[in-house]
């Protein structure tokens, strides 16, 4: 089974005032067709931040987001196809 959506090796950081913070270093995951991802972790760990740029909500700052293969950035017209075929359920 070929992976659906993956992470390549992606980080996200962000600017804190004059310090960066990493919120998300170096994930690599594969999702595959069918499947439900549940991420869990510590308060600040980074799960909403991953989950957000799964939803191409907030581009990673390194790294990749894929689709079938192709990072979702680079996938023109067809992010939107993209975009409905990802759903988010937060905690609150």
């Amino acid at each position: 089974m070929s992976s659906l959506i993956g992470l390549d090796h992606v980080s996200r950081t962000f600017r804190q005032g004059n310090r960066i913070v990493k919120a998300v270093d170096n994930v690599s995951l594969n999702i595959n067709e069918g499947e439900i991802v549940c991420l869990v972790g510590e308060s600040g760990c980074g799960k909403t931040t991953t989950g957000k740029m799964i939803a191409g909500l907030l581009r990673p700052t390194g790294g990749e987001v894929l689709f079938e293969g192709q990072d979702i950035w680079t996938m023109g017209r067809d992010f939107k196809r993209y975009r409905q075929a990802v759903q988010i359920i937060h905690q609150d």
